[in-house]
């Protein structure tokens, strides 16, 4: 889903920086993006898609089933929603399995703390290593019930999953903050010239790799 997030959000800020205030100079005329603003935004998408989350199992007990049944579809595209390693609230189980809980609501969590670690003016990433140590636990948990070591819990699939979603947020966000220092005039100038992630990393664009390669590995495919 990170992988997902992380392809929308240049799409999204191309169509923020359409709607931002003109501030215009002698030669040309640009659009300021308000990192604060795109931040907000970023965080109110997140907690949508956490409330939906929950909202499944309200819905469902509240018998508006065709609204939670889409809601359940939607999510089952990217979770097993195996009711075993669910989650319940009111008897229903919710919209995600308990790995992808801590996933998606510790990305909110990040997301809610993000301003109070780092400037909102900050695009520089923290080093790899956070993010491949933040994969560990996860990787471990998986590992343990794969080969049939152990059997893993709610609450290690839960922990491990808040973890990584946590330490992720600071991976993607700096590179959505990075648009508000460039005009609508020049997105595409700086998707095709790479300055995205030659800013963020000084080096190519192993910056969106690093991020889509471990999320996926640990995330899509419906992992268990």
């Amino acid at each position: 889903m990170f992988v997902l997030i992380g392809y929308c959000r240049l799409y999204v800020a191309f169509l923020i920086s359409i709607i931002m205030e003109k501030n215009l100079d002698s030669n040309t005329q640009t659009y300021s993006i308000s990192p604060r603003f795109l931040y907000i935004l970023f965080l109110l998408s997140v907690g949508i898609w956490c409330f939906l989350i929950i909202a499944a199992p309200l819905l469902a007990k509240t018998e508006h089933s065709l609204i939670s049944g889409f809601i359940y579809f939607c999510f089952s595209n990217i979770c097993h929603q195996i009711p075993e390693r669910s989650f319940f609230l009111f008897g229903k189980q919710l919209a995600v399995c308990s790995r992808c809980t801590g996933l998606y609501f510790g990305f909110l969590i990040g997301t809610i703390l993000y301003p109070i670690v780092f400037k909102l003016n900050r695009v520089k990433i923290p080093s790899r290593k956070y993010l491949i140590l933040a994969s560990i636990p996860i990787g471990i948990d998986i590992l343990i019930r794969t080969l049939h070591i152990a059997e893993n819990s709610f609450i290690s699939r839960l922990i491990s999953g808040l973890i990584l979603g946590v330490m992720t947020v600071f991976f993607v966000v700096p590179g959505i903050l990075y648009f508000s220092n460039h005009s609508h005039k020049n997105f595409l100038q700086v998707i095709r010239e790479k300055k995205i992630a030659d800013d963020l990393l000084n080096s190519t664009d192993d910056y969106f790799y690093i991020v889509f390669f471990l999320c996926s590995l640990t995330i899509c495919g419906k992992n268990k």
